[in-house]
């Protein structure tokens, strides 16, 4: 079912901010993004028609750990926190490619990117951007970089991970 996202006003009120706040890490021990189409459509259509209905919906819980860093540790919930992850990017996506006003351009910037990346200062004074999900196997960020960007992430000759990544990124671009 592809949805009428021109319909969708720019500024929804949010709750995401919360879900991916602090920067979030997905430990070693966390199995691989494995959600087949018919769960990841299935999660995605119901957060959508929610969203359209105007209704609350309830994703499932999530358990995360504080970090000595400041950042959270996935303990449970990593299917549905990577899905909501490649969702607000795709969205960025498709919203952006709409002729936005400035006022749609600074709310999509204030409550939709920077849930998915934040501009961090590196050790040479520089900057970078960074995705709010991390793998601890750092060989998996950039395909994280990838997708906050809403871009695909790249697959070639890439752990079996970051090809479900970029599959699901192109399968959810697809769906909406």
């Amino acid at each position: 079912m592809k949805h009428k996202l021109q319909e969708i006003p720019v500024n929804p009120p949010t709750q995401m901010g919360i879900i991916l706040e602090p920067q979030k890490v997905i430990p070693f021990y966390q199995r691989e993004h494995v959600w087949d189409d018919v769960s990841r459509d299935s999660f995605v259509e119901n957060i959508l028609e929610a969203f359209e209905a105007g209704d609350s919906y309830f994703i499932g819980s999530m358990v995360f750990q504080n970090r000595d860093d400041g950042k959270a540790q996935v303990v449970d919930g990593q299917q549905r926190l990577t899905t909501i992850f490649i969702l607000l990017a795709v969205l960025v996506k498709v919203v952006k490619a709409r002729d936005l006003s400035a006022a749609d351009e600074d709310f999509l910037s204030e409550h939709a990117i920077k849930n998915i990346r934040r501009t961090v200062k590196t050790a040479d004074s520089g900057t970078r951007q960074m995705a709010m999900l991390q793998h601890a196997d750092t060989s998996i960020n950039d395909a994280y970089r990838a997708i906050s960007q809403s871009k695909v992430p790249n697959a070639d000759d890439a752990p079996n991970m970051v090809v479900n990544l970029a599959e699901a990124y192109s399968e959810m671009y697809e769906l909406l």
